[in-house]
Order: structure tokens, then sequence, then C-alpha cells
């Protein structure tokens, strides 16, 4: 080879050398990714954002009030210290919407205030009620006559009418008694304001209720103020086979400015009358006065 060849050859080896490395050069830019390719490793967590404030001027979470003290409870508890026997209380406050229980689901023999449920199931059947009837209803609400009560018991059909009464209403603990013995029905303070609740609208019943004899009108009337209206009917029975015992009851709903309350006292066991029925006025006024209505 001259020397012409030998410089031929030699520029040709370089510049084949040259494309090999040019192409590996390439090569190895196409696989490789760049760095803000390259996906987080798995388990990676990214970083956690600053909390932010809520602007102001934002309700902030309230936390629910306390319940308030039972402040009814120790109040009857002081009122009847002494009392022999054992008494209920129910109370619905129908403007501040509560209820207020003391030994509420205890069951009691209702006397004479289940005269109130017998008109009531007698309305249902027959709104528009006979002279006759209406005369009956006045008699066994205003002056608790018995005689009248029996023959309304038995219009109504006895414990069978008083039954659908206690299904229609929900007295879950209300049982009628039988055999024509309607005093010996028993119930609850909590039942019987549930029916005072039902039946105490305007109308008949209601009317009566207003128009008890005064010598009756005790019992829950001890807890009105002046200027207040009272529904009521008390009942009061000695029971021979309970040792001689009374069961004194009285229920009925007082309304006035500022106030509409169906309140119920149930009681037994008390050896005189006069003691069961100072034990209901106590008890009804020591409500008021706790309660706040």
């Amino acid at each position: 080879m001259g020397r012409r060849g030998w410089w031929l050859g030699l520029a040709l080896a370089v510049l084949v050398a040259g494309a090999g490395l040019s192409a590996v050069r390439g090569q190895a830019s196409a696989s490789t990714p760049a760095a803000r390719d390259v996906p987080a490793a798995s388990g990676t967590t990214s970083p956690t954002p600053a909390p932010t404030e809520a602007p102001p001027g934002t309700p902030q979470p309230v936390a629910p009030a306390p319940a308030p003290p039972d402040l009814v409870t120790p109040a009857l508890d002081a009122a009847l210290a002494g009392f022999e026997g054992t008494l209920s209380l129910a109370v619905v406050d129908h403007v501040h919407g509560t209820t207020t229980l003391y030994h509420a689901d205890d069951t009691f023999r209702t006397a004479s205030i289940v005269k109130v449920a017998i008109l009531a199931e007698l309305l249902d059947r027959e709104p528009d009620l006979s002279d006759d009837d209406r005369a009956l209803a006045y008699q066994m609400i205003t002056v608790s006559d018995n005689d009248a009560a029996s023959d309304l018991w038995d219009a109504i059909d006895g414990a069978t009418g008083l039954t659908d009464l206690v299904d229609r209403l929900g007295l879950a603990h209300t049982v009628p008694g039988e055999d024509g013995a309607w005093g010996v029905t028993t119930t609850t303070a909590a039942d019987q304001v549930r029916l005072l609740d039902a039946v105490t609208g305007p109308g008949l019943l209601a009317t009566l209720m207003s128009e008890v004899n005064p010598d009756q009108r005790w019992g829950v009337t001890a807890a009105a103020r002046s200027g207040e209206s009272v529904l009521v009917k008390d009942g009061w029975m000695n029971w021979d086979d309970v040792d001689g015992t009374w069961s004194v009851n009285s229920i009925g709903r007082i309304t006035g400015p500022g106030v509409d309350v169906t309140i119920a006292v149930l009681s037994t066991g008390s050896t005189a009358e006069e003691d069961g029925i100072a034990a209901v006025e106590k008890a009804a006024t020591a409500a008021r006065a706790a309660g706040g209505w």
C-alpha cells in the first residue's frame, strides 16, 4: 500500500469508530429515563399539607349540653318524708316540652279516676250523647256518683269497652276491672297523663271536669296558682282487702298564662283518707316548684 492508500485507510477507520460511538451514546440516552419521569417508590408518603384554619367567624362545633339535674325526685322525697303509703306522679309540661316521672310505672287501683276513661269511651262511641247519658255523665264526673258510673260502665260494655279505649290510646299498663268492679281497674301515673293528653281538649269531658263540686276539687288543684284553670277528677277508696288502707288519686290539667300541664298523682297505703289527700297535694306542689312549670 502506498502512502496515499495508508492515509485513506486510517481516515476510513476513524469514521467507522466515530459512527459506532455515536450509536452507543444514542442507545443509552433513549433507554434511561430522565429523573423527572421516575415514579416514586412504592410506600413513599407525600408530605402532609398544613391544616387550614377556618375563616374568622365560622361557627365552631358545640358540645352537647349536659342533662339537667333531676330536681323533682329529691323534692318529692323530701315532701313525702313520713308518708306511710306509696305514691307516684307524672307531669307532661306542654309549654316546655318536658315530662316528669316519679315512680310513674308503679301500678295502683284507680278508684273513681277511672270515670274519666269511662266517659271518654262513651263519647267515642256516642259523640252526641242522649239526654239520659248526658245527665249520667254530669253526675258521674261532677259529684262522682257511683250509680251513674255503673250505668255508663254497662253502656260501654264494661271491661270490653274500657279495653277498647286502652288499646286505642296505648295505655299499656292499664287493666280494666272485671265483673262490674270498675273501681279496681289498675293503672299507672304515666298512663293517666297519656289519657288526659288525649281526652281533655275542648268538649263535654273537659267542661264537666271544670265543674267538679268544690268539696271534690282537692289534689292536683293545690298546684294551681291565681288566674289558672284546673280540670280535675279525684278518686278515693278504702280497701278491706288491703288492711283497710286507702287509695287516694287525683288527675287533671292546669292551664293559664305560660302553663299547660297534665298531671296525675296516685297513692295507696295511707291509713286515713286525709293523709292520702295531704300527700297527693304535697307531691303536686313540690313537683311544680322543682319542675319550674
